[in-house]
């Protein structure tokens, strides 16, 4: 009887490590609350301090505090309040207000600022706008638009669309409207939404048909153009009084004086302004005509209707 309780005991003593051994290691995770390093060493320590927990591991990121199990019971309520306890809110306790207020200011994650502060920087990288570019083809069916320009208002950055009226365009931070312009047709501006593909649709252009405006010019005419005051006299005004001699053509003209010379004969001298024939040019189709205009005969002889202008 005794041989036998001994070979009992000692196969119970040999069976018990691999029984040990046996027994699985289950994990349990909960989600903690916390934004940095010093949380993380807080919440994990005080894991640790509660039985059945061999290993504890909390991921910042996820807020997702893994725990390996020992042999020993894990008493899961005993866990949630250790931590709650420290300063940190688990998704069972919450922890008092004067555990979260003694964490130190880097460490208050329920501060919209410094949750904010803990976030990465966004990436440098620009935000790349895409689209495309139609105009309004036949029945008011749309096509696409290829060598449409495309630039950010008030910026000199932009692009031009492919042969299939697609772009792509590096957003700028100065301003989010785009200008959209193509030749024969209207521009258009588009505020352009985050993350958004944009399309833009182009309207041709309405043309006004041609307008002529025609002047006529008065027969006699003063310059306000010209530095010296110089006064027109056209075709249709040296023709009123024209029959047979050249003075016959200013008598209705103030600036031209018309006298004799000459009572037997008849001459007359022709004075602009007080100034004598040899001061005078007298013009067919813009060159000289009358010669010789000193003489007391030079114009005797030119009928009014051959000259065009003086």
């Amino acid at each position: 009887m005794t041989r036998k309780i001994i070979w009992l005991c000692a196969l119970i003593s040999l069976l018990a490590p691999f029984q040990i051994l046996a027994q699985p290691e289950t994990t349990v995770e909960i989600w903690v609350d916390g934004v940095c390093g010093m949380c993380q060493e807080r919440i994990e320590n005080a894991a640790l301090l509660t039985p059945g927990v061999r290993f504890a591991n909390w991921d910042i990121d996820s807020k997702v505090l893994t725990l390996t199990r020992s042999p020993e019971p894990l008493d899961l309520a005993q866990l949630h309040h250790n931590i709650a306890a420290v300063g940190h809110d688990t998704n069972e306790e919450n922890a008092p207000d004067e555990a979260y207020n003694n964490l130190h200011n880097c460490c208050k994650y329920r501060d919209e600022a410094v949750v904010k502060a803990h976030q990465p920087a966004q990436s440098s990288q620009p935000e790349v706008i895409r689209g495309q570019v139609f105009e309004k083809g036949v029945k008011g069916k749309r096509a696409p638009l290829p060598g449409a320009n495309l630039s950010w208002l008030g910026t000199t950055e932009g692009t031009a669309t492919d042969e299939h009226g697609h772009f792509e365009l590096a957003r700028v931070p100065q301003t989010g409207r785009l200008v959209i312009s193509y030749v024969g047709y209207g521009s258009d501006t588009v505020e352009v939404q985050d993350g958004r593909d944009i399309q833009i649709v182009l309207s041709e252009v309405v043309f006004l048909d041609e307008v002529e405006v025609t002047h006529r010019r008065k027969p006699t005419e003063v310059s306000f153009i010209e530095p010296i005051k110089v006064q027109m006299i056209g075709e249709k005004e040296l023709m009123k009084a024209a029959c047979c001699n050249l003075s016959e053509s200013f008598e209705t003209t103030s600036s031209v004086d018309v006298s004799f010379t000459d009572a037997v004969t008849g001459t007359r001298q022709i004075q602009m302004l007080g100034l004598a024939s040899p001061y005078i040019q007298i013009t067919r189709e813009n060159m000289p005509d009358v010669r010789g205009l000193s003489a007391i005969y030079g114009m005797a002889y030119t009928a009014g209707p051959w000259i065009e202008g003086m």
